[in-house]
């Protein structure tokens, strides 16, 4: 039997994605740092210490996503599912939060102002997360199951339904 893949495809748009999310990253690292600057200047320290720590948040995020990315391009496609088990950042699970917060924060922008545009940043970090970790999934069940077929276990893979009961 021959197999016939099309899943570097798949890597592909993850590896892009990643690339995106991490120069996202240090964009909003750059702006608000930027902002601490201005928030500095014009003597509102407390609302510079917001933005310092999130550019510290964003800082870490691009770090992080950095170094997943450079582990990611080491390892091989059908590998890609134990590397997803072992190699375990929180991809995901912190993208509702990162929503939550950002409705805090803009709910504070109305009433005080000074707090949208590191809402608005943390938003659309909540949705790569949660873009991200759709992606993720689906490949490492990809992976998995090129894994298998290239190790000619076919006839040992059972797909249960999870509907049924």
């Amino acid at each position: 039997m021959k197999i016939i893949s099309e899943a570097p495809r798949e890597r592909v748009r993850l590896l892009k994605l990643v690339k995106l999310y991490a120069l996202y990253s240090i964009l909003s690292a750059i702006l608000c740092s930027i902002i601490v600057g201005v928030y500095l200047f014009s003597e509102k320290p407390h609302r510079s210490i917001l933005y310092l720590v999130g550019t510290f948040l964003f800082v870490t995020t691009y770090l992080m996503h950095l170094d997943f990315l450079d582990r990611l391009r080491r390892t091989r496609f059908n590998l890609y599912w134990m590397f997803f088990r072992r190699y375990s950042p929180p991809f995901g699970s912190y993208g509702f939060l990162h929503i939550m917060i950002s409705l805090v924060l803009a709910v504070a922008d109305v009433l005080k102002g000074g707090y949208g545009v590191l809402a608005a940043l943390i938003a659309v970090k909540g949705l790569f997360e949660i873009i991200l970790y759709g992606e993720i999934r689906s490949l490492m069940v990809l992976s998995y199951l090129h894994f298998e077929l290239t190790m000619n276990n076919i006839d040992l893979l059972v797909i249960i339904d999870p509907f049924s009961k």
